[in-house]
């Protein structure tokens, strides 16, 4: 009987995170969470405020953020291949898991750079709105 007890508030706070996460996303923009594809391709295509491209300087913003913690995990992982390689020995090899996390980094690290990038054109066309306004 406890055990069910237990298993049933599991599952009613697994489905309240759940719906919380659906609700957030669902609202977009307005709470600062991550826009979705659609969102976003909507807002680039309307964009005309100061506010609009600030919004898409955040996400560009997170993206690169999100883009440098995918590097560095992977640095992690790659550091863990190359502490003990004896015991995964194609690890170094050509086409290994290193060399895959190598590139990782070196593409993650690029796609945080150019999302930088990007946010700062729209800081630009930011500016350039609020003062035509």
């Amino acid at each position: 009987m406890k055990k069910m007890s237990v298993t049933a508030f599991l599952l009613v706070a697994v489905m309240s995170l759940a719906t919380l996460g659906t609700m957030s996303q669902a609202r977009g923009d307005e709470t600062g969470s991550k826009l979705t594809s659609k969102q976003l391709r909507s807002l680039i295509a309307s964009a005309k405020t100061s506010e609009d491209h600030q919004k898409l300087a955040a996400y560009y913003r997170d993206m690169a953020a999100e883009a440098k913690a995918n590097a560095a995990e992977h640095e992690k992982i790659l550091a863990a291949y190359n502490q003990n390689p004896s015991t995964h020995p194609p690890a170094k090899a050509a086409g290994g898991p290193a060399e895959h996390c190598r590139t990782l980094i070196r593409l993650y690290n690029d796609e945080a750079k150019e999302d930088l990038a990007m946010a700062d054109q729209h800081d630009q066309m930011a500016k350039a709105a609020s003062q035509s306004q």
